[in-house]
């Protein structure tokens, strides 16, 4: 496999779902990479085992020194233990750490890549409610850092882990040959050891995940800060965001400051178990000297082997403090991700095809936890027939369009397009055929090019300008200059488009619809927030957008939706009027008094309140 195919690579089931154990959720990404990662293991583990035999070497050679008289010819004993150690501790070792340090470059950094991008695939896929109820920069954070805890889980696994593992075993294989009380005693030292291990780890790991908790809430505060720094700037609100801040910044310190306290008790113990164990062996080696039971080589063996073993084991104690530290991220970050996603395709979905785009609200039932919305609603909409809907702020208006859109699903009834059920089509076809454009337009931080290119990716440069002029945009394009040198259409936009005036980024999100040429058009609200000129522009662009397609338009500026084929009139989730302008007038209802009450045009929670 090369190395860039890893990014590329899918589960065979898909991403559909996460496990929700730490464990599995780990072996999920690294099954993907089980060969490369299996080498790794065996190369760790065959390392470690040449590098441990450098003690029972030495011995041997320490042993040739002994029984050979000075004077004599040493070399016809020494070759054979010489060529041992040097072929096993001075070229197999470096050498097989340095392949599986190569393998290791060359294949963990796109490891990280390919849990990062699934990750977003699995992100990309929750609903839209999903998104409202959290930091954006939270979430990002989520899918860029996480993955470098798991890859140095991995690390921690296939190095330090199989090291001290091999070390230990060993040793205790060696100590076995030695005597059985060397072996008895390093047993002992290996049970106490894995008993401190147990004991303070799950301690540390609980108060890890509290930790990890309290650095994500202080990241979210410090994100939530920055996106609206406008805001804490005009109102001079500095020092309140520095208290609000440091609220959570003490919060983690203090949950921080207590995990590392709970590893300095572990450490200490560690210390008492090493000390204690390096004593036995010392006395041990002189009382087996003493008796004859232990030679001069076999010294030489033991006590650097038993030093190579409690090296391993700190570090390996200080390795599972950090491992520990990442599964407690791990966890949190998975509390975070893994949802089951609300709204999903069905299994074999087909596109949605369209060839007469009527819309069809079937007795829809539809409710948000903390209030109802709709109960029984129906409407249906006629191709290529432009409606307006008209309705106090909590009608159901937005509501309506984003259950269109399928951002959420119905709980109840049923949604047409062409006579095909929303919810047995796939969500991306759905979409294609449908152009959105809100209050607020979105921009992505690219090029005006990009973000208009964003309605059709394989749209010509012709194409794309033709779709700017007839949105009225080309005109200010032309004279946007950014600080990075780019002008025009290459000039960047800002994040979220804060370099472009709302008119202005109306008008590209437009033409990013008219390049789009979608047979259904939803708009909300995508005048209101516009001063007069703007609005005169935008309402002639969007003429040209509406010509031959079906069109919902949200607005509580009634008269840039009295010229519409027919006005939808809502409250509290029901349709309490239905026809044109002229008939609505006419007919004196609740339409005619909304268009009385209206101040400029705009109809506010003011005139909601009166009406009630």
């Amino acid at each position: 496999m090369k190395n860039a195919e890893i990014l590329d690579r899918l589960p065979p089931d898909g991403l559909k779902t996460l496990p929700d154990k730490v464990g599995a959720f780990v072996w999920f990404f690294l099954r993907q990479i089980k060969r490369r990662f299996s080498v790794l293991v065996a190369l760790g583990i065959a390392g470690a085992m040449a590098h441990t035999s450098s003690s029972y070497f030495f011995g041997q050679i320490v042993e040739v020194f002994v029984d050979t008289p000075r004077g004599q010819d040493i070399w016809a004993s020494m070759a054979w233990p010489l060529a041992l150690y040097t072929g096993f501790v001075l070229i197999a070792s470096p050498l097989i750490y340095n392949v599986q340090g190569r393998l290791n470059a060359i294949t963990l950094p796109y490891f990280t890549g390919l849990i990062r991008r699934q990750l977003a695939l699995y992100l990309h896929n929750h609903s839209y409610r999903y998104f409202q109820d959290d930091f954006a920069g939270r979430l990002s954070g989520k899918v860029t850092e996480m993955p470098n805890a798991i890859r140095q889980v991995v690390n921690d696994i296939v190095s330090p882990f199989i090291y001290a593992g091999v070390t230990s075993l060993t040793t205790l294989g060696i100590f076995l040959w030695v005597g059985p009380y060397f072996a008895a005693v390093t047993a002992l030292y290996i049970a106490a050891y894995f008993l401190n291990i147990h004991f303070f780890m799950r301690r540390i790991r609980n108060l890890s995940e509290v930790a990890a908790r309290k650095r994500s809430v202080m990241r979210g505060r410090f994100v939530d800060i920055l996106s609206n720094i406008l805001l804490v700037k005009i109102f001079a609100r500095a020092r309140h965001e520095d208290r609000y801040f440091s609220e959570s910044l003490e919060g983690f310190a203090t949950a921080a400051s207590s995990e590392e306290v709970m590893v300095t008790r572990m450490f200490r113990v560690q210390h008492v178990l090493n000390s204690s164990f390096m004593l036995s062996l010392c006395l041990m080696a002189v009382e087996g000297w003493q008796t004859g039971d232990m030679t001069t080589a076999k010294i030489a063996m033991l006590l650097p082997l038993a030093s190579n073993m409690l090296s391993a084991t700190f570090w390996l104690t200080e390795v599972y403090t950090a491992f520990f530290e990442r599964l407690g991220e791990i966890q949190e970050g998975m509390e975070t991700i893994v949802h089951a996603h609300d709204v999903t395709d069905k299994p074999q979905a087909p596109a949605l095809s369209i060839k007469d785009a009527s819309i069809t609200f079937d007795n829809v039932i539809f409710n948000y936890p903390s209030r109802p919305i709709f109960n029984g609603f129906t409407l249906h909409i006629p191709a290529n027939q432009r409606v307006g809907l008209v309705g106090p702020s909590g009608a159901g208006k937005s509501s309506l369009m984003q259950l269109l859109l399928r951002l959420h699903d119905v709980q109840g009834g049923r949604i047409l397009i062409d006579g095909q059920n929303i919810t047995d089509v796939t969500q991306d076809s759905l979409r294609e055929h449908i152009g959105f454009i809100p209050q607020m337009a979105d921009m992505l931080h690219r090029s005006v090019r990009d973000n208009i290119l964003y309605g059709d990716l394989a749209a010509t440069e012709d194409q794309m300008m033709a779709a700017a002029k007839a949105a009225q945009a080309d005109d200010f394009i032309q004279d946007l200059r950014d600080s990075w040198g780019g002008h025009g259409y290459d000039a960047m936009v800002g994040e979220r488009g804060v370099k472009l005036s709302g008119g202005q980024r109306q008008r590209v999100a437009i033409a990013r619809a008219i390049l789009k040429n979608a047979p259904i058009i939803v708009l909300d609200e995508a005048t209101s927030s516009l001063d007069s000129e703007s609005e005169k522009l935008i309402q002639e662009s969007l003429k040209t957008l509406m010509q031959g397609r079906t069109v919902l338009a949200i607005a509580h500026r009634l008269s840039t939706i009295a010229h519409l084929d027919r006005l939808i009139v809502m409250d509290q989730g029901k349709i309490v009027e239905d026809g044109t302008h002229e008939s609505l007038l006419a007919k004196g209802g609740l339409y005619a008094r909304l268009w009385g009450l209206q101040s400029g045009g705009f109809l506010g929670e003011t005139q909601r309140k009166e009406i009630a």
